[in-house]
């Protein structure tokens, strides 16, 4: 909060004027004085407040220290307190923020909301300012009224928080968000563990995820402890469940609204960080469309389905997967979406008839739409615009291999699964790992990934986390030895998908998957992108200008498309990307004149290091730094290697 005043009571105690911390006070009541005019504003009687902050005292002596502490806060927090002969305030001029008050009043009002998705997510964001009890950490003597004080306001907000948690969980499983109920649940019956209904909550939610087990011995240890510290049993109720449970006759509430968004039967291994990134953005008002985008075989598909799969009951109106695939053009949106709505437009032939029907229909609608592969239909956005300008309601998931470049799109870049280094003492926790090991035990069930760990963390390598890839490589252990894979994807020879005929064609192979997402750059896209192949590491905006001729415009296009990545000031090819298009480079006309130019580059980085007259080691050095550059030839034709070599040597 700047230009103002931030105090944090609920924990930790901490001023912040002007967004730095105030410290240094007189005394801790100074720091207690402070937060209660905050906390109270208007006119506070001298009298009264002596009176409670040094009520083991006289009056005259009361006044006395209460006096001291004023002109110090004024020094401290200047014209944050209004001081005058008979009063004293806080400044109402001064922004002030209090956490205790605004987790108060945030409380009340979200009780008394609907029961939206926006409310829910309010309401976690409230229980977050909860970071502890009212002033926990303060202590000080002789003060009986301040003390009765805090200890009130502590009560009072140790109950408000309490149903705060309760009413998250309560909505959580209304909403069949079962993760989310269990997160707060777990803090609830922390908080207050004799509580019988708070328990009863965390044990449904323990059955409703399929941990009945975990749910049985909560109960019993939840029964020990009432034994042991209050000689008391379970309630009623609570037995009644824990039967219940125990007979497998708990089954989770089902949302009426429909949906078409189906999990696939395959291997999915989550990036943690791409699910909480996308699930916030989602959560967030203003996000009415989220593209997901990156490479072929990026796990686009995946990563949308798993995230519209469990956000399917927060839409009143159902939620919908819809593949563009086989869609000639932008203009069949409307009739797709109709069809999969079932909306009734009575044979309407007239394209602009029928996008008034669908946009009159969804208008009324709280629902989801996964639109995915819509690269099929850029640059044409039209129909996607009217959606989020007329259907407030209506979220969008769009995946594709290029942004849509819309004003209200939100942007999530796909990278890959994490990849472990090939010295990590535990490999085996990277989600690239994981999903190797997954597909490969679906179809070789007696695949041993720590018998094979050294080779497997070399193909995540190899491949840069792209899931696809990473699938396809764990289905040939059915077939090959690991080894016998790594040269394949080295060698970069024809790797088909085995046994696999049911994915689509581009994803058959690694090949094909390189070839299909080839076909859809321009001319410019392609010759850059081979022209790109000649570094073998990172590369700089000089290097991509002056010597392979690429403008800012296209290398920003092959970024969007996730073909090439920025690492700070340096950009960088995804490994098999890389792999192909210096294929590419390898049967073009392009070596000569990219020769030409590489040789001349690095001649003017030689010829400033000289001009600098550094000493010998300083110059070995220099020399030493840009060895990759420097001997980096290979792809060059072979009459003009030996041309290139004594250039650089003289």
């Amino acid at each position: 909060m700047s230009n103002g005043i931030e105090i944090t009571t609920l924990g930790k105690l901490l001023i912040r004027h002007n967004e730095v911390v105030a410290e240094n006070f007189i005394s801790t009541k100074a720091i207690l004085l402070f937060v209660y005019l905050a906390m109270h504003p208007g006119d506070h009687s001298r009298k009264k407040l002596a009176m409670m902050f040094w009520s083991e005292t006289n009056d005259q002596q009361a006044l006395k220290n209460l006096r001291t502490v004023l002109s110090s806060l004024r020094q401290k927090v200047t014209d944050a307190i209004i001081i005058e002969r008979d009063a004293i305030s806080i400044n109402p001029e001064i922004p002030f923020q209090v956490d205790a008050s605004q987790f108060e009043k945030g409380c009340i009002a979200a009780f008394s909301a609907p029961g939206t998705l926006d409310i829910l997510t309010h309401m976690r964001a409230l229980a977050e300012l909860y970071q502890g009890g009212f002033l926990a950490d303060v202590s000080f003597r002789d003060a009986a009224t301040l003390t009765e004080w805090i200890s009130e306001k502590q009560r009072q907000l140790h109950e408000i928080y309490t149903r705060l948690l309760y009413e998250i969980v309560d909505l959580a499983v209304k909403q069949i968000d079962y993760e989310t109920g269990l997160l707060y649940s777990r803090r609830l019956v922390s908080l207050d563990p004799y509580w019988d209904e708070a328990q009863r909550q965390f044990m449904r939610l323990l059955a409703y995820t399929n941990r009945a087990n975990e749910a049985l011995l909560h109960y019993e240890d939840f029964s020990r402890l009432l034994t042991s510290e209050l000689d008391a049993l379970p309630e009623d109720e609570t037995t009644a469940l824990y039967e219940q449970i125990r007979s497998q006759q708990i089954r989770p509430p089902q949302r009426e609204a429909r949906s078409s968004i189906v999990l696939p039967d395959t291997p999915f291994v989550e990036s943690v960080d791409d699910i909480t990134l996308a699930q916030r953005m989602l959560n967030t008002t203003q996000c009415h469309l989220l593209t997901i985008y990156g490479i072929s075989g990026i796990g686009k598909t995946a990563l949308a389905t798993q995230i519209a799969f469990h956000r399917r009951h927060l839409y009143r109106d159902g939620a919908y997967f819809i593949a563009l695939k086989r869609t000639q053009s932008a203009r069949d949106l409307p009739y797709i979406i109709a069809n999969t709505l079932e909306i009734d437009f009575s044979n309407q032939t007239d394209p602009h008839q029928l996008e008034e029907i669908v946009l009159e229909n969804l208008k009324n609608r709280h629902t989801l739409l996964v639109l995915d592969n819509y690269e099929y239909l850029l640059p044409e956005t039209i129909f996607v615009q009217k959606i989020l300008e007329q259907a407030a309601q209506v979220q969008v998931i769009i995946t594709s291999q290029a942004p849509l470049n819309l004003f209200r799109e939100w942007l999530m870049p796909l990278k890959g699964l994490r990849v472990p280094s090939l010295d990590d003492l535990h490999p085996e926790t990277y989600e690239s790992v994981r999903l190797f090991e997954l597909t490969a035990q679906r179809l070789n069930p007696r695949f041993d990934l720590h018998e094979n760990l050294a080779g497997v963390v070399e193909i995540c390598n190899l491949i840069d986390g792209l899931p696809l890839a990473l699938v396809i490589a764990a289905s040939w252990t059915q077939i090959l030895p690991i080894q016998k894979i790594i040269d394949y994807i080295i060698e970069g020879q024809e790797f088909n998908l085995p046994l696999q005929q049911n994915l689509p064609q581009r994803h058959q192979s690694l090949e094909m998957m390189l070839e299909y997402t080839w076909n859809t750059l321009t001319d410019h896209e392609q010759y850059a992108l081979t022209a790109l192949s000649i570094f073998n590491t990172a590369f700089n905006m000089d290097e991509v200008q002056q010597i392979c001729e690429v403008d800012i415009g296209v290398l920003t296009s092959l970024i969007q498309k996730s073909l090439v990545q920025r690492y700070d000031d340096r950009y960088r090819m995804h490994q098999l990307v890389w792999r192909y298009a210096r294929k590419k480079l390898l049967y073009s006309n392009q070596r000569e004149a990219l020769g030409m130019r590489y040789m001349d580059y690095v001649l003017r980085v030689l010829h400033e290091i000289q001009q600098q007259k550094p000493l010998i080691h300083e110059y070995l050095l220099a020399i030493e730094m840009q060895y990759s550059n420097i001997w980096n030839y290979d792809w060059m034709a072979k009459s003009f290697q030996i041309h290139y070599i004594l250039a650089i040597s003289q």
